[in-house]
């Protein structure tokens, strides 16, 4: 079977303008300074775990962390204050996947995909479920080797 002709990737293109443009447009907002978070608490402060307490949680793995954030939960809504801390982490997160890709020179598409980004989500067939529940049609359903297009050929001549 012949291979399709490698596709070509038009030049990359510098979309971000130089420093000294940004920073002159009065409608950039610097994003790396510090908001002071005691001035979007409201009326109410809520209550925050000790330096200690954190300092605790900070060294727990993953899957431990998670059952703690769902152990005593006590406000439901966001706080402008933890918007800001999440829009700010999100931030970090973007960036650091951006140079992974930049870094091992990956087309972003796949990336966001793996990631999660990018995907449609889809719920469950019956004929997934059947497959994976059925002991015959599971391995069969697997099994990348099997050609089943000479038996629907046959199928539809029989027809």
């Amino acid at each position: 079977m012949r291979r399709p002709p490698e596709r070509k990737v038009p030049p990359a293109i510098d979309l971000a303008p130089d420093p000294d443009v940004v920073v002159e447009n009065p409608l950039f907002r610097d994003c790396s300074v510090e908001p002071d978070l005691d001035e979007f608490q409201g009326r109410r402060k809520r209550s925050r775990l000790s330096e200690e307490t954190m300092a605790k949680i900070r060294t727990q793995s993953f899957y431990k962390l998670r059952s703690t954030v769902a152990k005593d939960p006590e406000y439901e809504r966001l706080s402008i204050a933890d918007k800001l801390k999440l829009d700010k982490a999100y931030r970090e997160y973007q960036i650091a996947v951006y140079l992974i890709a930049i870094e091992n020179k990956l087309q972003i598409k796949p990336v966001l995909e793996y990631l999660g980004n990018n995907t449609r989500i889809r719920g469950p067939t019956m004929y997934n479920n059947f497959c994976s529940y059925d002991p015959v049609a599971g391995p069969i359903h697997r099994d990348c080797k099997l050609n089943f297009y000479p038996l629907r050929s046959m199928v539809i001549q029989d027809n």
